[in-house]
């Protein structure tokens, strides 16, 4: 028997969770398309892969910005545990101006990388379009 919609909120599955948005999707790709399950549930691994890509790339540009400062950071961290482990007050609001002071530059550098990772808005962009066009198309039904 086909899946008609409104099927899955019938039974309780569709919500505003994770796991309900997740099945109101796959019920909506189903429906829509009539596909049979196996490839509903390929077509909504797609589906989030390609939703999720933008912030994927956005991830990785700013993990790469922060590579290089890694290192500067873990030893800031330590100096600020052995001064709360020490009960140094002033100390501890030292290294936290520390810690801002480089966050502030690491915020200047990530700036840069934003120039690198142009592709990423482009790539941004289309998914963005992409999503727009097959909202259309699917609304226009």
């Amino acid at each position: 028997m086909p899946l008609q919609y409104g099927g899955f909120a019938a039974l309780g599955l569709a919500g505003w969770s994770f796991a309900g948005l997740s099945s109101w999707i796959l019920e909506l790709i189903n429906v829509s398309t009539g596909l049979p399950w196996f490839h509903t549930i390929i077509a909504n691994i797609l589906f989030s892969r390609l939703l999720l890509h933008p912030f994927y790339i956005k991830q990785l540009c700013n993990s790469a910005a922060l590579a290089p400062r890694q290192p500067r950071q873990i030893e800031l961290k330590k100096g600020l545990y052995q001064a709360y482990k020490a009960g140094d007050k002033r100390a501890v609001q030292r290294v936290a101006l520390k810690q801002r002071k480089a966050y502030e530059e690491w915020r200047e550098h990530v700036v840069h990388v934003d120039a690198v990772c142009a592709g990423a808005r482009h790539t941004r962009l289309f998914f963005f379009h992409l999503h727009l066009h097959t909202t259309r198309f699917f609304l226009s039904r």
